[in-house]
């Protein structure tokens, strides 16, 4: 089930053997506006993508464990994909590279 208080938890008190290298997080949201996440109680670090509503990769975050920094997209985004920290390079993912995203109903 998705709502809120799961969105707010995120990948929060995971620990680095819960996490797979194929694994993440998809966020959706109900409008493509800029985005923040941060890592509070987020026990591994991670990658954040930040994602356009036509799924190009506007942005990605390098995300340190337990850091309470903002992590701002570089613009606009409706998507944000938490991965494990290094993920999104082995994968070849980068700002501008256009993703097919699943069909998400967002939360609002």
């Amino acid at each position: 089930m998705d709502d809120d208080s799961k969105r707010a938890e995120g990948m929060m008190w995971l620990s680095e053997d819960e996490v797979k290298p194929d694994e993440g997080m998809l966020f959706a949201f109900t409008e493509e506006k800029p985005q923040s996440f941060w890592m509070r109680n987020t026990l591994i670090p991670l990658d954040i993508v930040y994602i356009d509503a036509k799924g190009k990769v506007v942005s990605i975050a390098k995300g340190k464990a337990e850091d309470e920094t903002p992590l701002p997209s570089a613009g606009p985004a409706q998507y944000v994909l938490e991965l494990k920290s290094g993920e999104a390079s082995k994968l070849k993912i980068q700002p501008g590279v256009v993703l097919g995203l699943p069909k998400v109903n967002p939360v609002p």
